[in-house]
């Protein structure tokens, strides 16, 4: 991305374009569902057939995923369109790869196919990649995990937060021991509920208390996801669950007293009212340079010391 694209990308008012198909055989080997979108806001139509099964821990024989998604910045820029990676290759090759050492117990496999996608029809295409997946045997709430996980990369404001988590890392070392999905949520606890991810660390909390994401080892991951999980279950819920926020208080002295991190970091951002990753500003000027203000990269590292302990 050159210097003139990253000052002309988009933060906020972006529209909504998944792109992707989907094919569930039963534990037959029959065809249990296939759908395929060009320009969906959601994958609804996937969700409601999973949610439908309600409570049943039924496993899917085989299923087949295909997610399309922008890696020029220029879909972003003249088409404000929300299905843009801005990770590098070897990022999005990372995520990606965790993916499968989390999904062992399934036989889960990607590739990345390069394309040109348009979202309508006689639209310049543009460069893109397609990422299919395919696993076996696998219960019916993990195809929705799977397509959220995958959407992380591409849909704002989450396509800002990871890129910010590979920075952390290389800032924060030790976050380098467990998977990029974990310095993601560790960084998510700043952020607010958007369209994407409604995991919430934020609530139910005294002026002056935090709440913070616990990382988790790849270990302990692959053994959660090796668990049978109700078709219904909340994506939202799941994360809540497994990466459990650990509360703390953080010294006055260092940090205005605040209501929850998220508004805490607003402060330390110096924009009291604006979300950061919706920020053009802040989303041109550091996160697509590979940068964090100090004040937030502080309340990074000291969030870290409070909960690192709790690690498992």
């Amino acid at each position: 991305m050159t210097s003139k694209q990253i000052n002309q990308v988009l933060a906020n008012m972006l529209g909504l374009s998944q792109m992707y198909s989907v094919v569930i055989l039963n534990g037959r080997g029959n065809l249990d569902f296939k759908y395929r979108a060009n320009n969906a806001a959601c994958f609804g139509e996937v969700f409601t057939h999973v949610n439908k099964r309600e409570s049943s821990l039924e496993c899917s024989k085989k299923i087949r995923l295909r997610i399309s998604m922008y890696t020029d910045p220029e879909a972003n820029i003249k088409k404000s369109v929300s299905n843009v990676v801005f990770l590098k290759r070897e990022q999005i090759t990372q995520w990606m790869d965790e993916l499968c050492i989390m999904f062992q117990a399934y036989n889960l496999t990607y590739k990345i196919i390069n394309t040109k996608l348009s979202h309508y029809v006689g639209c310049e295409p543009l460069d893109g990649i397609h990422i299919v997946v395919k696993a076996q045997n696998i219960g019916h709430f993990w195809i929705k995990w799977i397509l959220s996980y995958i959407r992380l990369m591409s849909e704002a404001p989450c396509s800002f937060v990871l890129p910010e988590a590979f920075t952390l890392r290389e800032c924060i070392p030790e976050l380098k021991a467990y998977p990029v999905l974990s310095t993601f949520m560790f960084i998510w606890s700043t952020c607010t509920r958007v369209h994407a991810f409604t995991a919430d660390s934020n609530y139910n909390l005294g002026k002056g208390e935090y709440r913070v994401f616990v990382p988790r080892t790849m270990t302990y991951l692959i053994d959660a996801v090796s668990k049978k999980v109700a078709a219904c279950k909340s994506i939202d819920n799941w994360h809540n669950q497994e990466f459990t926020p650990k509360k703390f208080v953080l010294d006055p002295k260092d940090y205005p007293v605040s209501v929850n991190l998220h508004n805490l970091v607003r402060e330390c951002f110096g924009k009291r009212g604006e979300y950061r990753f919706t920020s053009n500003n802040y989303i041109r000027e550091y996160v697509l340079v590979g940068k964090i203000p100090d004040k937030i990269l502080k309340l990074y590292k000291d969030c870290f010391e409070k909960i690192k302990e709790s690690i498992i």
